[in-house]
């Protein structure tokens, strides 16, 4: 089963809708995030035929919100 990661965030105490990250065309598993100036760094582990790499995208607030 392919997976992808979503970024579930949390706006003004609230839950907002699921942000997807990566696409599922994939295995993504073990996301790490930290926060770069006003935004945030996402990476994980991308498997696709055989190989792995780190993946990683940058999200805004704007992105989120």
């Amino acid at each position: 089963m392919r997976s992808h990661i979503l970024l579930h965030p949390i706006v003004k105490e609230h839950p907002s809708a699921p942000v997807r990250i990566s696409t599922d065309d994939a295995y993504n598993h073990h996301p790490v995030i930290i926060q770069a100036g006003n935004a945030l760094l996402i990476a994980w582990t991308h498997e696709k035929d055989g190989q792995s790499t780190i993946a990683y995208k940058k999200i805004t607030p704007r992105e989120i919100e």
